[in-house]
C-alpha cells in the first residue's frame, strides 16, 4: 500500500506509477485493471499505450480529452475493428469557464459478446441472378 493510500484510507483502489505501456502489460505484478483512466496531452495517446490498454482488457476506460480530434483517433482505435469497446458516454466540462478550451470526458465500455453478434457475408458466392427471377411473394 502506497504512502497517498494509506492516508487517504484507500483499500479498494491502488495507484502505480510508472510507463503506461510497462505497467498495463505488468499482469503478474499488477493484475488486471478494472478501469484505466486516461488524460494525455494534446498530442493525444502514443499508439504503444492505446495497444497496452487493449491487451490489459479493462471492463471500462475512461478517456479525458482536452483536443476533440486525438480523441476522435485514439477512440477510434480502442473501439477498433474487432469492436471490443464502445463509446457508453460522453460528457464535455467547461472546466476553464473564460477561455475557449472545452474538456471531454469519454467512457468506453468492453461489448459484451451476448449482445453483438459480427456476421460477414460473402456476396460473390451467392447466385443473386436466380432470386432476382422469382417473386418474394406467394
Amino acid at each position: 500500500m502506497t504512502t497517498a493510500e494509506k492516508l487517504n484510507k484507500i483499500e479498494n483502489a491502488s495507484f502505480v506509477c510508472g510507463k503506461a505501456e510497462d505497467v498495463l502489460t505488468d499482469n503478474e505484478n499488477y493484475g488486471t485493471p478494472d478501469v484505466v483512466v486516461i488524460d494525455p496531452p494534446r498530442a493525444g495517446c502514443e499508439e504503444s499505450v492505446l495497444f497496452a490498454i487493449l491487451k490489459a482488457i479493462p471492463k471500462r476506460i475512461v478517456y479525458v480529452s482536452c483536443n476533440p480530434s486525438t480523441l476522435a483517433r485514439d477512440a477510434s482505435i480502442l473501439c477498433g475493428k474487432d469492436g471490443s469497446y464502445e463509446i457508453s458516454e460522453i460528457t464535455p466540462v467547461d472546466q476553464f469557464c473564460h477561455g475557449m478550451h472545452v474538456e471531454t470526458v469519454v467512457l468506453l465500455s468492453q461489448r459484451r459478446a451476448d449482445e453483438h453478434i459480427d456476421i460477414k457475408l460473402d456476396l460473390t458466392k451467392l447466385d443473386l441472378t436466380s432470386a432476382e427471377t422469382k417473386p418474394t411473394y406467394d
